[in-house]
């Protein structure tokens, strides 16, 4: 990095500026602010002056980061604390993110303003283009002011895996691969309204998922199956923290945003695989889908039970449903059955398969795709299950009809219980971490 003396505005500014000092130099008064330059094609570490020392007695400072073409600017907080805020900042840090050249007029609002302990660790701030300034104004004030860390990406890492058909209207042409919301992961812009289409492939199903998922309070994003009409698969808004569905039919993704210029919400990513006849079976591949459809998310409970009696009601033919239960991230998902007697009919030989017969089975996200752990009928109680990431399906698939199961001298039917966790259900176990094991 470089230290230039200069004002951190464009040429036309500064022309205006020398000319009104001409005239009346008392009205037209700026202090002259340093500027550093940051443009390490490496990245590298940002602090403010004297750091870790305490800073004071700073007119004006800019830091400049300067990413190369193609690239946007990534600057990460360790630590942040100036002055508290009285009403305004008496001294803060201004961050400008969207400037074309790294050049501002005089009269620029700063994108963000912030003071006392408002920017978290880890937090994390994108240019929209190549540049990004800090401005530093802390006069008469001591604080212990921050550090971060500051890196330029491509452009391209944030490119959706899809064609532009038309102004904000793409076409999937991959088996697999990421789509981003509008200028990702700069927030997107007010009232964007885009359309991503994943065209069907005979044989494959279409797998959803969210790696990255923050939408504004007006921003809503929906998934539909296109067979025969459009139908809602999926809804996320602003108070959701994930995102999976799976079709397999053509899927429309549309996202739709009003204004974004307070909350600068970011959007999402979501990564898209075509997979091979995921509900495949030993007898060929079933293309029937389930009638009854039930999401659980952990932004809801975090423990609860479901019966089978709370499933297909409106039906009295065989059905499939499928409960899909949902967490955070970090979260993992288990379930405890406490009640398993499935229908039978007598002269059905178990022992080797279920599929001919009212039975259960349990897939597990992996990555994109979605993995059978087992299936499971008749009595045969399934173990306690625990989720290696945080989406775990089950589908119940009967043969019978609700009659036949009901007139059962036999109570027919499944129940279980289930939690989200974090702690991988060990904290029943009463141990402790061994300090002198690696």
């Amino acid at each position: 990095m470089r230290i230039c003396d200069l004002f951190c505005f464009s040429t036309s500014s500064l022309f205006l500026l020398l000319i009104l000092s001409l005239t009346d130099i008392s009205s037209a008064y700026i202090p002259q602010c340093k500027c550093i330059r940051f443009n390490s094609t490496d990245g590298g570490r940002f602090h403010s002056p004297d750091f870790p020392n305490q800073i004071e007695h700073i007119d004006c400072l800019f830091f400049h980061f300067e990413a190369p073409p193609g690239h946007i600017v990534q600057i990460i907080f360790d630590s942040f604390s100036l002055p508290p805020r009285n009403g305004i900042c008496s001294s803060s840090l201004r961050i400008y993110d969207h400037t074309v050249d790294g050049l501002i007029e005089p009269t620029d609002r700063a994108d963000y303003e912030f003071c006392a302990r408002e920017i978290t660790m880890g937090r994390a701030f994108y240019s929209k283009r190549e540049h990004l300034l800090l401005q530093i104004l802390h006069a008469n004030a001591v604080s212990k002011g921050f550090n971060g860390e500051y890196r330029f990406l491509p452009k391209v890492n944030f490119t959706s895996d899809a064609i532009e058909i038309a102004e904000c209207t793409y076409r999937v042409e991959k088996a697999k691969g990421k789509l981003f919301s509008s200028l990702y992961p700069y927030h997107y812009p007010s009232n964007v309204n885009c359309t991503y289409v994943l065209p069907h492939q005979r044989g494959h199903q279409i797998v959803i998922t969210s790696s990255f998922l923050n939408l504004g309070s007006d921003a809503i994003l929906e998934v539909y199956e296109m067979n025969d009409g459009k139908h809602l698969l999926h809804t996320a808004t602003s108070a959701s923290k994930t995102f999976y569905t799976s079709c397999a039919s053509s899927v429309l993704i549309y996202f739709k945003a009003g204004l974004n210029d307070v909350e600068k919400a970011s959007g999402f990513v979501l990564d898209f695989q075509y997979e091979d006849g995921i509900w495949s079976r030993p007898g060929g591949y079933d293309d029937s889908k389930p009638e009854c459809l039930l999401d659980v998310n952990s932004t809801d409970l975090k423990t609860g039970s479901i019966s089978s009696n709370d499933l297909g009601r409106g039906s009295s033919l065989p059905t499939k449903c499928r409960i899909s239960l949902i967490g955070y991230p970090n979260e993992r998902i288990s379930i405890q059955f406490t009640k398993f007697n499935l229908y039978v009919p007598e002269n059905k030989n178990i022992e080797k398969r279920c599929i001919d017969v009212d039975h259960i089975t349990v897939d597990v996200r992996v990555d994109a795709r979605l993995s059978r752990i087992d299936e499971w009928c008749g009595a045969n109680t399934p173990p306690q299950i625990m989720s290696s990431s945080n989406l775990l399906q089950i589908e119940y698939t009967t043969k019978s009809s609700r009659a036949i199961r009901e007139s059962s001298p036999d109570e027919i039917g499944f129940a279980f219980d289930y939690k989200f966790h974090t702690d991988w259900n060990m904290d029943h176990m009463q141990a402790k971490v061994d300090a002198n094991r690696g």
